[in-house]
């Protein structure tokens, strides 16, 4: 019963954090497609842009991976609980 209970909640922030991801790559396209609205596609991405993409970036490698391994053990957990 705490098994499930915990894959529940695991479940609930994997689901939230899932959420937040999506809002911040929206909030990021926006603030791109501002940035690079008068851009041509010929035109090469010079150093500072990608920095600035880079920064625009919410989530951290490290965050993502801490995502997959939250997601993996929910996954393992079920189905050692079948």
């Amino acid at each position: 019963m705490f098994n499930k209970a915990l894959i529940k909640a695991q479940q609930k922030e994997i689901a939230r954090l899932r959420r937040d991801l999506v809002n911040a790559n929206r909030r990021v396209d926006e603030v791109l497609d501002k940035f690079l609205f008068n851009r041509t596609p010929e035109r090469l991405v010079s150093n500072n842009e990608v920095q600035v993409m880079e920064s625009l970036d919410p989530f951290t490698r490290a965050e993502r991976d801490a995502i997959e391994r939250a997601e993996q053990s929910v996954k393992a957990q079920s189905n050692s609980t079948l």
